[in-house]
């Protein structure tokens, strides 16, 4: 199975930013674990510990179901 790599990035601020992160940060995984962030950056750890959960289902590529019998269940 082959993983793909991720960048995330900030899109839009809710509210204050209460990390100093501004639009446009981002942070990228590579090679399934490597967190990179820009050098002389930062990413806040509780923004990204909320996505976290959620990138190893972006990491793999997810079976088209449209149409089988799987997705009328």
């Amino acid at each position: 199975m082959r993983l793909y790599d991720l960048r995330v990035t900030v899109e839009r601020i809710e509210g204050r930013s209460v990390c100093g992160l501004e639009i446009g940060d981002y942070f990228e995984v590579t090679e399934s674990s490597r967190v990179r962030i820009p050098e002389g950056r930062h990413f806040c750890l509780f923004a990204m510990q909320a996505v976290l959960p959620l990138l190893p289902a972006k990491m793999r590529r997810l079976p088209d179901l449209r149409g089988s019998a799987a997705a009328l269940s």
